[in-house]
C-alpha cells in the first residue's frame, strides 16, 4: 500500500527488518523482538534509506499503536 503511495521510497529495507522481527517472535526470542523493533523504530525516525517524510511519520504513528511496547520493553525513538 504505501509503495504507491509513496513510490519514490525505498521500503524493502523496511520490510527485511519487518521479517527479522517476525522470525523473533516465531523463535519466541523476546530479545531479540525487543532488539528488532527498536532497530526499525530508528530506521523510521532517521529516515534510513530516503524514505518519505510523510511515510515515516504515518508508519511510525501506526506502529506505536499496534506495538505492544511496553510488553517487549521496545525503545520507540523521541520525536
Amino acid at each position: 500500500m504505501y509503495q504507491s503511495l509513496y513510490p519514490s521510497s525505498d521500503f524493502k529495507p523496511y520490510e527485511d527488518q519487518l521479517t527479522r522481527v517476525k522470525d523473533a517472535l516465531n523463535q519466541n526470542d523476546r530479545k531479540a523482538v525487543t532488539t528488532e523493533m527498536g532497530k526499525w523504530f530508528k530506521m523510521l525516525r532517521n529516515r534510513a534509506h530516503g524514505i518519505d517524510d510523510l511515510a515515516a511519520s504515518e508508519l511510525m504513528n501506526f506502529a506505536v499503536m499496534v506495538t505492544p511496547v511496553q510488553e517487549y520493553n521496545i525503545s520507540v525513538p523521541a520525536r
